[in-house]
Formats: C-alpha cells, structure tokens, sequence
C-alpha cells in the first residue's frame, strides 16, 4: 500500500513538473538602448521572444532599441546560434558581420562598413538574422 501511494505520488510531481516545462519551454532576454532588461516565456522559442519583445516596447521610448540578447529552453543553456547581420555603403558594397547575438553582429557589421568606406554615414544596415 506504502509503494502504491508513494508511486502515485511521484507521479503527481512528475506530471506538475512536466506541464509547468511544457507552459515555459522557452524564456528570452530583451535589452534596450538604457540597458533596461525584459525577460518572456513561452511554449516555443518564437512565443517567447514576441513577449519579451512586447515588455521592451511598452516600457521604452523608441521601440526599435528592443534587441533580443538569448533564448534559451526549459532548464537547459542559452540557445542563441549565429547572429548574421548585412550593411551596405553608398558604393553599393556589402558589408557582413556575425555574433554570437544580435547587438554583437550589429556591432560587428557597422565596424567593418565604417573602416572600409569613405564616409562612415553611408552605411545602412540591411537586415539581421539568426543562422
């Protein structure tokens, strides 16, 4: 009878457990341009970043310095792969520069474009991407 209950109560934990991994499979981190941090959870990684994203935005001034730092899933590493970010100067010279997160390609990209053009304000970011 004792094996019986503490069974089903180990069952019950588990399953408290896996339904709350299940509601939070995911949580990312947003920064602005003040260095103000938004954390949001999620099911699935895309959820999570649109919650970030949305705190980021209700509390900052410009909603374009909302940057997305990491994901990472339920109980494991920060997942973030490879930040790939594109620029363009008046040249029409492409410019890529990749991070390990996308402030850092950004960072990256803007570097190369402004030491490799005539005039550093002709460089125009063209998008970023994960990889």
């Amino acid at each position: 009878m004792k094996s019986l209950l503490f069974k089903s109560a180990l069952l019950a934990v588990v399953g408290c457990i896996a339904a709350s991994s299940v509601y939070a499979g995911w949580q990312c981190r947003v920064h602005n341009a003040k260095g103000q941090y938004w954390y949001g959870t999620a099911p699935t990684r895309a959820g999570a970043t649109a919650n970030a994203m949305k705190y980021c935005v209700r509390n900052s001034v410009y909603a374009s310095n909302c940057i997305v730092d990491y994901c990472k899933g339920y109980g494991g590493a920060p997942v973030t792969g490879t930040w790939k970010c594109t620029m363009t100067n008046s040249r029409g010279q492409v410019f890529v520069g990749t991070g390990p997160t996308r402030s850092q390609a950004a960072a990256n990209v803007s570097g190369y474009c402004a030491a490799n053009s005539v005039y550093a304000r002709n460089c125009v970011m063209q998008g970023c991407s994960i990889q």
